[in-house]
């Protein structure tokens, strides 16, 4: 689902089973930290696994309560 890793996970979760599952846990447990890794642009096919990151970034943001 995201091209733009150097070791895809061909069973790995839709992305947005991913968003669902960020924007519950950011309700239940506070937030420390991000660590976003294996982005690897050279295999980004047509940009596709950088579009997903702001929608799952919002998904885990926007449940936040601050």
């Amino acid at each position: 689902m995201a091209p733009g890793v150097s070791v895809p996970e061909p069973h790995g979760l839709h992305p947005k089973t991913l968003a669902r599952l960020l924007h519950q846990q950011g309700r239940k447990h506070r937030l420390r930290g991000l660590e976003i890794v294996e982005l690897n642009p050279r295999l980004d096919r047509r940009g596709k696994t950088r579009r997903l990151l702001p929608m799952l970034l919002d998904a885990l943001l926007t449940s936040r309560q601050f």
